[in-house]
């Protein structure tokens, strides 16, 4: 299926400069009303190319092959080549894109599902302890786990890291996955965020998903093509 049809061309600012974000909009969905929005991240790769890059890797491959599985609305936001998803300035103007798009057509709550990959998945996790309020589920895949700790503000450490991040994500519905053969993330890195907000490997709010013998990439390509995601991300994404 060709991906300039099923993304659109839209925009966001990062300190003040517009950035580049294509938007999907599933075909079947109602003319008027909330609608259940999601956002990917995407990774080092993709910023660069043109605008449709971050929709050639991990989710945006999975909306191509199943489009009926994916009924909410989502950004695809291209990082600047110079930044990196967990900036300030860059976070807020993630913060910025969400608000935009919640005022336009959002849920009744006020959240968005949240999801990215690698360096993406260190920006969505970044996200949701920034704004919890914001995300209605979380889903990074093989996030660098430490960049975002060290990344933490100030008064975190007063209270203990892990402390702080905890009760940051207590509330939200997380679903962290990474393979243990990868090369570029230490699987080290997912066990310690999953033992940090009690994620296990059954269903409940925070879940833990470790590919054996999956890499890098191969995490992700699983994840966002596995039918039971997709059924997660629409009931989490749309809860009013």
């Amino acid at each position: 299926m060709n991906a300039t049809i099923l993304f659109r061309d839209g925009y966001y600012e990062v300190a003040g400069r517009l950035a580049p974000c294509a938007v999907f909009v599933p075909t079947e969905i109602e003319p008027r009303g909330p609608t259940p929005i999601g956002l990917f991240l995407h990774g080092t790769r993709e910023k660069e190319g043109d605008v449709l890059a971050p929709t050639r890797v991990g989710l945006g491959p999975a909306i191509a092959e199943y489009p009926e599985r994916f009924r909410l609305i989502l950004a695809f936001p291209q990082c600047p080549k110079d930044k990196f998803w967990v900036d300030s300035d860059v976070q807020q103007g993630l913060r910025h894109l969400v608000d935009r798009i919640l005022n336009e057509r959002g849920p009744n709550n006020g959240c968005i599902f949240v999801t990215g990959l690698s360096e993406g998945g260190s920006g969505a996790l970044e996200f949701a302890l920034r704004y919890p309020q914001k995300v209605a589920a979380l889903a990074p895949m093989c996030p660098a786990v430490e960049d975002v700790f060290e990344n933490l503000p100030c008064y975190a450490s007063l209270v203990g890291r892990e402390k702080y991040v905890a009760a940051r994500l207590k509330n939200i519905p997380i679903w962290l996955f990474h393979g243990d053969h990868d090369p570029r993330i230490e699987v080290s890195e997912s066990r310690k965020l999953a033992n940090v907000i009690g994620a296990t490997s059954h269903e409940g709010l925070h879940r833990y998903t470790e590919y054996p013998s999956v890499n890098h990439h191969e995490c992700w390509e699983r994840a966002y093509r596995d039918p039971q995601f997709a059924s997660w991300v629409t009931s989490h994404g749309s809860a009013n």
